[in-house]
This record gives structure tokens, C-alpha cells and sequence, in this order.
């Protein structure tokens, strides 16, 4: 059984926080308490914090480094699991500010179009790749819809362009005025938010799905974590948690986007369920959607069969079961014969190939933007793989005490299938002059799901970084991390310094912890001083 256990604060006001041990809430008291000179050093630091108003405040504790202090009701003292504790008399701009309960927009002046166009553009070039909700196409014809006429534009599509103007604004090196479409606090969205997760439609779920993305992009994890909680039901009363291509009426342009939407709502609610530490918001055995970047395994079943009456009603359940499962191989041979075209996905073609280019090859520089442009598309299939990989994390080492099971073949079974991912990316390219080039290129594709992958298996050791220090998994776990950290600190380095954009909060997330690794580390004498801090000079400042 592992050590690490959530903290549960209790505020002045009568509310209550709790942040959970996946989030490194233990671990950072942990470090905390490697540096602690006596064994009593921690405990004269709070008295002395709390005899030091200014300090407590300028201080922030474990639980606001991860949530952000923003989102607090009042700065107040990192308190263990179950310890009442006073909230401060800071309140947030959201308490001070009444709620808005009107549904509308003001939209009397709305931003240039051009930079209303680019904005768009923006948002797809950076963001798209990671959580590919929306349709491109379609939401360019939307927006020059929304110019020509506004009184006539639903409330789902005036949400989700609100939304991506502000998300967008953030990755720009001149910040636009959006007049009267800023969102200034939570309170600008989340009554709006209520409404649209009353209709089961997708420009709902989509306009949703765009305030949670705007609300992790701002780390306002806690209010994105609630929108979540709204996305869920939507998900589950639409049925997008079922493998759209098993239903005959669906049009094949409808399966690929109910596909992408629960697959976007899928690698979201694990990076939330991981940063707060809090339990997944949909389990893997309620899921039967064919990952992205394979070949779909279930086809559609006609209305015949569905029919009770039908000669073929025994085989019902045979035909909802994808083409792997032992009791679909086992079926009939009429059932085994059944084909279907096949979807985009599983045909063996390059999407990018020029059939003009056959003879004589592309240029280098064209072959490198359909490489780049190749590697973009399995950006959401390696985004979904750490996905699962994370869930089943979560399961083994995170679930309440009494619940933890934490067995050698289990741990040794999720090590290996992490280890096998990782050897199927490519190394990052961080010298490469494409994306410079081509400054219209989406970042560089092969330096997200590179990081992500040496963060999976920092957080799959980091458990045994708080059991004795004399034992031998604390100090092969160590060991272990030290080079998962390495490597997330040197590669997001490098890429900062090629200008990519660390757009995705969980590269700040990964540096940090990485960053405890190395203090960890020096302290307890298992790295040498001298590098972890060759590494901060050259990697972590000039981030």
C-alpha cells in the first residue's frame, strides 16, 4: 500500500477543499519535510508563519501551488487530511463579484474580423491537435454567420467562439482587444454553462467542451473539473460513451465528430482527475469507442437486426461487439462474412501523399510539412493512450486507503505497457527549422506525447518516494524519477527556446514536479548538487 493520502481544508466560510494524492498535494509536504532541519523545524515554521500575517499570505501552501490561489475562497494554511483551519480575508474576484443569470451576450462590438479570424485560426493551429472537438471548416463558415447577422447565432455557438477568442488571446504576443467578449471571471460563463447541459445536442457538448478547455488553459482547474461534471451527463444522455459505429442511422461525418468530442472529454477529464486528485469521471469498463489511429473494430447494425421479431434477433449481441472480441471470432460464419467499407482511419494510406509526387519525390521541405502534418494527426491517438495509462494509474496507487491494492504483477503489468508506449514514439525534434519556416504549422508534434510519456513514468514511481529512504524502492524509484525529470526538464527547455509554445498547463505541471525531484534528490545526497542546478540555470530560468 502506498502512503500518499489527499489533504482536506477547512475555510472560514464553511466550505471545505479537498485535494487528492495524484496530485502530489503528499509529496510536496514530503520535500517539505527533507528540508526540515530538526523535527521540529516544520512545525516553528507555522508558528512563526502564522505569527507573520504577510508572510502566510505571500506564502502560498502545497494545495494553492497545485489548484491555483485564485480559485480559493481566502488564502489559508496547508492543513493535513481532516484539520479544521481559517480561511483569510482575501476573497477572489469571483465572490466579490454578484453572478450573472443572463444567458445572453453582449455582442454590440464585437472584435475586427480579421482579428476575430485569426483568433479562430490561432486556436486551431495550437489547441485543435490536443482536443480535436470542433470542425475547422464549419466553424469558419459559423463565424462569418455570426458577422453577418448576430441576433440570429444560437447561445451554444456564441459560447464556444467567446470561448476560443479568450483562449487563443492568451497565445498571442500582442493581446487584442476582444471588447465586450472578454471573459473577466468565471461568473461570465458558468450560469450560461447550466443552460446548455440541459440539451443533448452536440454544439451543446461543443460549447462546453470550449469553456473547459478555456478553463484549463487559465488553471482554473476546480471550475473546469465542474464543467466537466456537466459534460459527463451530456456524454452519457447522447450516448457518446458507445461506439457510433454500431448505429446504422449515423452518418458517417456524425461518428467521426461524436467520436472526437467523447475522446476530447476523455484525455481532459484524466488531466483533471490526476492534477486535483480526484476520482475519473468515467471508468474504462463504461467505455466501448474505438481509439483514434486504429482501425474501427465495430461496424453497424442494421435495423432488421435490431427488430425482435427478426430470424437473426440471437445475434444481437454478438453483432455490438468489436471484431477482436473472442465471442464475435466464435460467432457464425454468415456474421464473420459481414464487411463493411472501411473508415478513414483503417485505410493503409498516406494522407498526405501526392500522387503527382510519385515519380520524382517531393521536396525536402515538402516532405517534412506532410511528416509534420502526419505526426499532428497521432497527437490525440498518444494524447488518449497516456489517457488510459493515467486512469489505471489513478486506480492502482489513488483510490480511497481501504481500496488499494497494490500488487507486484499489477504495478509490473502498467510499467511494462507504459514502457511499450514510450518505445513506439519518436524522439522529440528540437532542431528543427520546419515549424520556423512555417510558422502556420501546428507546434511541433512529436514533443507533447514525448513529455507526457516521461511524466507517466515519473508519476508511476513518485508513490514510492515517500516510503523510508533506506528502503530499496524509495532509492530505485529515485533513480528512476531523476531521469524521467531529466529528460521532461531538458526537452521543454530546448523546445522554449525554439520559441514552441507551452501552451498545455501540464508542461508547467511536469517542470515543477520535476523540479522537486532534483531538491529531493540534493537533499538526501543521490543527485549531485552541482548538475540539478546546471540544469535549473539552463532549462527551467529562461522558461
Amino acid at each position: 500500500m502506498t502512503p500518499e493520502i489527499g489533504s482536506l481544508r477547512a475555510l472560514k466560510n464553511g466550505d471545505s477543499q479537498y485535494v487528492g494524492s495524484s496530485s502530489g498535494v503528499y509529496f510536496i509536504n514530503t520535500v517539505r519535510r527533507a528540508f526540515a532541519t530538526t523535527p521540529d523545524a516544520e512545525s516553528e515554521e507555522r508558528q512563526h508563519a502564522s505569527e507573520n500575517g504577510q508572510q502566510l499570505l505571500n506564502d502560498p501552501s502545497p494545495e494553492d501551488c497545485i489548484v491555483g490561489g485564485d480559485e480559493q475562497g481566502g488564502r489559508s494554511m496547508g492543513l493535513e487530511a481532516g484539520t479544521p483551519g481559517e480561511a483569510g480575508i482575501t476573497q477572489t474576484n469571483d465572490q466579490r463579484q454578484p453572478a450573472t443569470t443572463s444567458p445572453s451576450f453582449d455582442l454590440s462590438n464585437l472584435p475586427d474580423y480579421p482579428i476575430a479570424r485569426q483568433l479562430v485560426l490561432t486556436y486551431f493551429r495550437i489547441w485543435h491537435p490536443l482536443v480535436p472537438f470542433l470542425h475547422g471548416p464549419e466553424c469558419l463558415s459559423q463565424l462569418d454567420a455570426l458577422y453577418r447577422d448576430t441576433s440570429t447565432a444560437p447561445l451554444s455557438r456564441l459560447v464556444t467562439f467567446k470561448c476560443i477568442f479568450n483562449i487563443a488571446r492568451l497565445e498571442s504576443d500582442n493581446i487584442p482587444d476582444l471588447s465586450s467578449i472578454s471573459i473577466h471571471s468565471a461568473s461570465d460563463l458558468l450560469p450560461t454553462l447550466g443552460l446548455l447541459a440541459l440539451r443533448c445536442d452536440i454544439p451543446s457538448i461543443q460549447a462546453l467542451l470550449a469553456a473547459q478547455v478555456y478553463f484549463i488553459s487559465t488553471m482554473s482547474l476546480r471550475h473546469a473539473s465542474s464543467v466537466g461534471g456537466l459534460i459527463s451527463r451530456s456524454i452519457f444522455q447522447t450516448g457518446m460513451h458507445r461506439c457510433p459505429f454500431r448505429y446504422w442511422h449515423l452518418s458517417p461525418e456524425d461518428r467521426d465528430m461524436r467520436k472526437r468530442i467523447f475522446w476530447s472529454f476523455y484525455v481532459l477529464d484524466r488531466f483533471l482527475s490526476q492534477s486535483l486528485g480526484h476520482p475519473n469521471g468515467i471508468q474504462d469498463s463504461d467505455i466501448d469507442v474505438c481509439a483514434p489511429g486504429h482501425r474501427d473494430l465495430h461496424e453497424p447494425v442494421t435495423q432488421s437486426a435490431l427488430s425482435p421479431s427478426s430470424a437473426a434477433a440471437a445475434d444481437n449481441l454478438i453483432l455490438h461487439l468489436p471484431a477482436n472480441h473472442p465471442d464475435r471470432r466464435l460467432a457464425s460464419p454468415r456474421l464473420r462474412a459481414q464487411s463493411r467499407d472501411p473508415s478513414p482511419e483503417e485505410e493503409d494510406v498516406d494522407p498526405g501523399r501526392n500522387p503527382s509526387e510519385t515519380s520524382s519525390g517531393p521536396s525536402r521541405r515538402t516532405a517534412a510539412i506532410l511528416q509534420h502534418r502526419r505526426e499532428t494527426q497521432s497527437v490525440l491517438e498518444n494524447h488518449v493512450r497516456y489517457s488510459q495509462l493515467m486512469g489505471r494509474l489513478l486506480e492502482i496507487f489513488h483510490k480511497s486507503i481501504p481500496d488499494r491494492r497494490v500488487d507486484d504483477q499489477t504495478v509490473l503489468f502498467l510499467k511494462a505497457d507504459v514502457s511499450a508506449w514510450g518505445n513506439s514514439l519518436t524522439q522529440p525534434r528540437l532542431n528543427s527549422k520546419t515549424n520556423q519556416e512555417n510558422p502556420e504549422l501546428t507546434p511541433e508534434p512529436t514533443v507533447f506525447p514525448f513529455v507526457l510519456h516521461h511524466y507517466c513514468v515519473l508519476l508511476l514511481n513518485r508513490p514510492t518516494l515517500s516510503l523510508d529512504p533506506s528502503s530499496a524502492e524509495f532509492r530505485a524509484g529515485l533513480q528512476v524519477c531523476i531521469g524521467a525529470a531529466s529528460s521532461i526538464i531538458e526537452t521543454v527547455g530546448k523546445y522554449s527556446d525554439l520559441g514552441g509554445p507551452l501552451f498545455w498547463p501540464g508542461y508547467m505541471t511536469a517542470v515543477w514536479m520535476s523540479g522537486l525531484i532534483f531538491a529531493l534528490a540534493t537533499r538526501l545526497r543521490s543527485y549531485s548538487p552541482a548538475k540539478a542546478i546546471s540544469y535549473v540555470f539552463l532549462f527551467i530560468i529562461p522558461i
